[in-house]
């Protein structure tokens, strides 16, 4: 199976679990709208709608706007569909990456805004695809930066284990960070909320980590005692 269909598989069978486990998705959503320019009746594409947490802002900051809604995975394309279709809102299910390159439709069009939350970090290219997107209108974005669950970092560092790292690529304009951090009971806990957003797939170039090397990261983490690991997330825009 290939890395998209893992993806897909991946926020399919993290639907269910993913509006109660995703408190800090629904917090970045925020920040990144508030960003987002005051305009009377923009056209926005949203790249990466998940279960809508951007999309209720969007339409809340823009109400007269007109909305071209994209998800990767169909079944969030659907669940969004039916929470939120209107007259002025098109759905479809794209991969963000191919937005440009291979749809005849969105070749021909022009957008005053196109909004991602926590997607780019998902790409294979992101760099490619933002140059590729770029042409289609300003992007605002919100990513994971190169600190996020630096607590976990570190530790795969101390163990040699730094190929496990998730990569991370420097997105171009940059315009703010945010730091959330949360306090887990255990590591163990901390990985199945990702899990239960559909979020815990390993990233392009990831090694997974054996059942060995885990034993190591626990004993070093320390299950027993409250830790914390934090979020690091950074909000752009490129023109």
């Amino acid at each position: 199976m290939s890395y998209k269909e893992n993806l897909k598989k991946s926020f399919r069978l993290g639907l269910e679990k993913y509006n109660i486990n995703a408190e800090i998705q629904m917090n970045i959503a925020h920040s990144l709208v508030a960003i987002l320019p005051e305009i009377e009746q923009p056209k926005v594409l949203e790249i990466g709608c998940g279960t809508g947490f951007l999309t209720e802002k969007l339409f809340k900051k823009y109400p007269k706007g007109q909305f071209d809604i994209t998800d990767l995975c169909p079944t969030m394309v659907d669940y969004c569909k039916k929470k939120f279709y209107t007259k002025n809102t098109r759905f479809f299910e794209i991969d963000g990456e191919k937005i440009k390159s291979s749809n005849l439709f969105f070749k021909a069009c022009k957008y005053d805004l196109i909004v991602t939350s926590m997607v780019l970090h998902w790409f294979e290219n992101p760099l490619v695809t933002i140059k590729n997107l770029k042409h289609l209108g300003p992007i605002f974005y919100s990513t994971i930066g190169e600190k996020n669950f630096i607590e976990w970092q570190k530790i795969l560092l101390e163990l040699k284990l730094s190929n496990s790292i998730f990569p991370v690529y420097k997105i171009p304009g940059k315009l703010k960070e945010e730091f959330f951090p949360c306090e887990q009971v255990n590591l163990i806990r901390f990985f199945k909320s990702l899990k239960d957003t559909g979020t815990g797939l390993s990233g392009v170039n990831q090694s997974r980590i054996s059942v060995k090397n885990c034993r190591q990261i626990l004993k070093v983490f320390n299950t027993e005692a409250p830790k914390t690991m934090t979020w690091h997330i950074v909000y752009g825009v490129i023109n």
